[in-house]
């Protein structure tokens, strides 16, 4: 229950020496309409290859828009990063990651199921689709979490 250190131990563990050096990289929300999709690539390859990150990182699409708008974008962040990239919308909306959190079953969140839209309960606001809030972003760190032990960063 207690453990003794002389003072000046150097500790170190075995999770934080893995897990270091990952970045999380993501772009787009508000630029959707300014950018296409190859150029928000090519954003975001130029913001890898800046960081310390080259190797152990996870790309997360836009979550703004419905299935529709977000599919070039969806489809171009996968290309190009293949494995490494979550598919933010979609992830959010499988049935793995609704049981983990408890989003209300209500008729505008349907609504947003409905046209493959990231539930109004799991973002700030109607005025505010870009950004999630505490419920959203709980269960987005849980996704991403599963990736980063998918890809060998961290283990469980």
């Amino acid at each position: 229950t207690e453990v003794k250190l002389e003072k000046g131990t150097k500790l170190e563990f075995d999770a934080a020496g893995k897990a270091s050096n990952i970045a999380i990289f993501t772009i787009g929300n508000k630029a959707l309409h300014r950018e296409s999709p190859e150029e928000l690539v090519a954003i975001l390859k130029d913001m890898i290859n800046a960081s310390s990150s080259k190797d152990s990182y996870i790309v997360l699409t836009p979550i703004e828009g419905t299935k529709e708008e977000l599919k070039p974008y969806e489809n171009a962040y996968k290309a190009a990063f293949g494995n490494k990239c979550i598919v933010t919308r979609e992830a959010m909306l499988s049935e793995e990651y609704r049981k983990v959190v408890d989003i209300i079953q209500n008729e505008k969140n349907q609504a947003d199921f409905d046209m493959g839209m990231i539930p109004i309960d799991l973002v700030r606001g109607k005025n505010d689709r870009a950004h999630l809030n505490d419920i959203g972003y709980v269960e987005l760190s849980q996704i991403i979490y599963d990736k980063m032990v998918a890809l060998g960063y961290i283990s469980k």
